[in-house]
């Protein structure tokens, strides 16, 4: 019922109920001495060294000697008094007596320096896009795009690498060809830009060539080589299911085959122009010639044609401006070595 009875009221002399408690203090607490002073515990007087390894001498550690590295030019052990041979063993410090490094446990080993490198593209329109990015020169007395400097010769062989053998019997001989230029993306990861570098090119007869490596570039994945343009997204889904590549071009399963034949090391650089989601319609695919140069007149009759393809133009310039930029990059590392 708490402090009010069974009634409601308050009990005779108005105060509550509560708990007492009695007033102790502990007897030890604030002891002192008869004169004033605190209790101080006395300390057992040391006897001894604090630790075991502690000399009664001196405070200090037992001091180890550290072996010195037979190796090191600089904390060697050094002669003793002892005598010296001198042209009898090596040098210590110099490396003479060791046994020779691994090429294989150097962290960055490259193959070496690319001497001349031949680039082949497909359209006149990659080949003076990839020429402009790298500072490369025309040729003067050549009727096709033909271009060089440095280490680097580009030259254009047109779709499915029609004229490679005519074009490029006017080049310098190389020690490595490379197929570059753009491609479709098939992944649907891949976006406008991105550099495709294969391990493996399959052809459209389910034949495949392994690239090789080159120095400052990474290879992944699987390109394939197609006999058309892929005009469609579906088309495009088709062909990844199939065949797992990254990505489809016209002319890299080609030139493999033809270097392969004269063996030269081949790598293919390609940079992504049209993602998994949209593909080319033919008719701007057929403003190409045969010979890989873009007929602007072609190209106008289908705008005037088809209104819708001015949009669709604009993207894939866009699109190619963004690929031939990143394999211009990667031709610049290929380049420097």
């Amino acid at each position: 019922m708490g402090a009010r009875d069974r009634r409601g009221r308050v009990p005779r002399g108005g105060r509550r109920p509560g708990v007492r408690l009695p007033r102790q203090r502990h007897r030890g607490e604030n002891r002192r001495l008869g004169d004033g002073r605190v209790p101080v515990q006395p300390q057992p007087r040391c006897s001894g060294a604090v630790r075991p390894d502690v000399r009664r001498e001196r405070r200090g550690a037992v001091h180890h000697p550290v072996p010195r590295d037979p190796h090191d030019p600089v904390h060697r052990p050094r002669y003793g008094g002892g005598p010296i041979l001198r042209g009898v063993a090596p040098r210590q410090g110099s490396g003479e007596g060791r046994p020779p490094r691994r090429e294989g446990l150097r962290p960055h080993a490259t193959q070496g320096r690319v001497t001349r490198v031949l680039v082949v593209t497909a359209v006149d329109l990659e080949a003076r896009g990839l020429a402009r990015h790298l500072g490369l020169e025309r040729v003067a007395a050549s009727a096709w795009p033909h271009f060089r400097g440095g280490v680097l010769e580009l030259v254009c062989a047109g779709p499915r690498a029609a004229y490679l053998e005519a074009r490029v019997a006017r080049a310098a001989p190389a020690s490595l060809v490379i197929s570059a230029g753009v491609c479709g993306a098939l992944a649907p990861d891949l976006v406008e830009g991105d550099l495709v570098v294969p391990e493996v090119v399959v052809s459209s007869t389910a034949t495949r060539r392994a690239t090789a490596a080159v120095p400052g570039l990474r290879r992944a994945g699987t390109l394939v080589t197609v006999d058309a343009i892929v005009g469609t997204a579906e088309r495009k889904a088709r062909l990844w299911v199939e065949t797992g590549a990254l990505a489809c071009d016209m002319e890299s399963a080609l030139i493999l085959e033809w270097a392969a034949a004269r063996g030269l090391a081949v790598a293919v650089v390609r940079g992504v122009s049209d993602t998994a989601s949209r593909g080319v319609s033919a008719d701007l695919a057929a403003v190409v010639e045969p010979d890989g140069r873009v007929r602007t007149t072609r190209a106008v009759r289908v705008v005037l044609s088809r209104p819708r393809a001015i949009a669709e133009a604009m993207t894939l310039r866009s699109g190619t401006n963004a690929a031939l930029k990143a394999v211009a990059a990667a031709l610049g590392k290929v380049a420097r070595g």
